[in-house]
C-alpha cells in the first residue's frame, strides 16, 4: 500500500509517490525479467530516444516526481519532442501524438498509477492494437526504470520533510537507505549530466528551482 499523506516539500508542493523497503525490494525483483529490456532499450535504441524520453517524463508526472520530470524535460525537448508534445504530455492528449505513441504514453502512465499491477483492460487492449508483444515488454521496463528513480527520489524528499517535523512516508529505514545511496552517487550523476546537457551545475540547480516553481527558463536565466 502506498503512503498517501500528503505532506509539503520546502517549495510548498507535496511529495509524490514514495517507497517502503518492501516496496522497493519488490520493485527491484519485478525489474530483473525486463532488465534485458532496458538493456535493448538505452543499449541498442530498440525505442526511438524522443518516445523513451516522452513516456518517462509522463510516468515522472504520474509519480510526482520533481528531480526526473525536470531533467526528462530537458531530455525529450534534446531528442526532438516539440514545445506542444511536450505541453501536452500532462493530459496526454491524443491529438498531440500520432495514435501509437499516444496509446504507449497513456499504457506507461496507467502501469505506474496502478503501481504495475493490471492496468485497465480498455488501456492493456489498445496498446495491443498498437504495440506488438516486445515493443509493450519496452514500454514497461522503460516505465519501470523511471518509477524506481522516481520514488526513490520522492523517498528522499520525503526524509528532507521528516527532518522538518512533517513525516512524508511510513518507512524512516527506507528514507535513510535511499537518501545514503543517492547522496552517493550524486557526485557522479550531476557533472555527467553537466556535460550531457551542456550546463553548469550552478545552472541545473538554478533551473530546476525555477522549474519545480512553475517558472519559464527565461525566468530562471533572469534570476
Amino acid at each position: 500500500m502506498v503512503f498517501t499523506k500528503k505532506s509539503a516539500r520546502a517549495d510548498g508542493k507535496p511529495i509524490g509517490k514514495t517507497y517502503t523497503l518492501r516496496e522497493l525490494a519488490a520493485a527491484l525483483v519485478r525489474f530483473v525479467p525486463l532488465a534485458p529490456r532496458a538493456a535493448m532499450v538505452w543499449g541498442l535504441r530498440r525505442m526511438e530516444p524522443s518516445q523513451r524520453e516522452q513516456v518517462m517524463l509522463t510516468v515522472a508526472r504520474a509519480n510526482g516526481c520533481r528531480y526526473c520530470s525536470y531533467i526528462h524535460q530537458e531530455w525529450a525537448i534534446r531528442t526532438g519532442a516539440s514545445d506542444e508534445e511536450i505541453a501536452q504530455l500532462e493530459g496526454t492528449d491524443p491529438a498531440a501524438f500520432d495514435r501509437g505513441r499516444w496509446s504507449a504514453l497513456v499504457y506507461a502512465r496507467s502501469l505506474a498509477e496502478n503501481d504495475f499491477g493490471t492496468p485497465p483492460a480498455e488501456i492493456v487492449a489498445d496498446a495491443a492494437r498498437h504495440h506488438n508483444a516486445g515493443e509493450r515488454h519496452n514500454i514497461e521496463a522503460v516505465a519501470l526504470v523511471m518509477t524506481i528513480v522516481n520514488r526513490s527520489a520522492n523517498t528522499m524528499d520525503a526524509l528532507l520533510c521528516r527532518l522538518r517535523g512533517e513525516p512524508a512516508s511510513q518507512s524512516l529505514g527506507a528514507e535513510v537507505a535511499i537518501t545514503v545511496g543517492l547522496a552517493a552517487i550524486g557526485p557522479v550523476i550531476v557533472p555527467a549530466l553537466s556535460v550531457i546537457l551542456r550546463k553548469s551545475p550552478w545552472r541545473l540547480l538554478r533551473e530546476f528551482r525555477a522549474f519545480t516553481a512553475g517558472e519559464t527558463p527565461n525566468d530562471a536565466q533572469a534570476a
